[in-house]
């Protein structure tokens, strides 16, 4: 169970206010995956989700007019 390992990860971080129900609803609900970078965002308080950069370009008639 990944998951168990994931929780563990925030009890030795937080156990003083960990909220076993919250996380152990979410690690029943969330997908796998999901649940890991869930942990992730409570650990280093940043995002974890993969991203990707993308260049488009606007002609000036495409830009509303204030």
């Amino acid at each position: 169970m990944d998951e168990g390992v994931e929780l563990a990860k925030i009890t030795r971080r937080n156990w003083q206010r960990f909220d076993c129900a919250t996380w152990l609803h979410k690690a029943r609900e969330m997908p796998k995956q999901e649940f890991k970078q869930e942990v992730e965002k409570e650990l280093t308080g940043q995002e974890t989700e993969p991203w990707e950069i993308v260049y488009f370009k606007l002609y000036k008639s495409q830009i509303p007019h204030c």
